[in-house]
């Protein structure tokens, strides 16, 4: 699942302006419209990515694999060791 589908699948009735508070301000609107209609230029900062599982009450991790998908970087969690 890339950044955009993640966002628009957990985003709900909720306005960006919604997230943003969700976030604990961590994210502003603007950022979130942009990551979720433009192409993913380079990998969120942590602040971003924390804000982003926080608002969207998903773990860390699958906002991260979303980044990474978004950017075409497939993530095999099997080779983790």
């Amino acid at each position: 699942m890339t950044l955009p589908e993640l966002i628009r699948s957990r985003k709900g009735p909720r306005t960006y302006a919604d997230l943003q508070r969700d976030s604990g301000g961590a994210l502003t609107p603007k950022n979130l419209e942009r990551m979720v209609n433009r192409p993913l230029l380079a990998f969120p900062d942590v602040a971003t990515l924390r804000g982003l599982a926080v608002a969207l009450g998903v773990p860390e991790g699958v906002v991260v694999d979303a980044a990474a998908e978004s950017l075409g970087l497939h993530v095999d969690h099997a080779d983790r060791h």
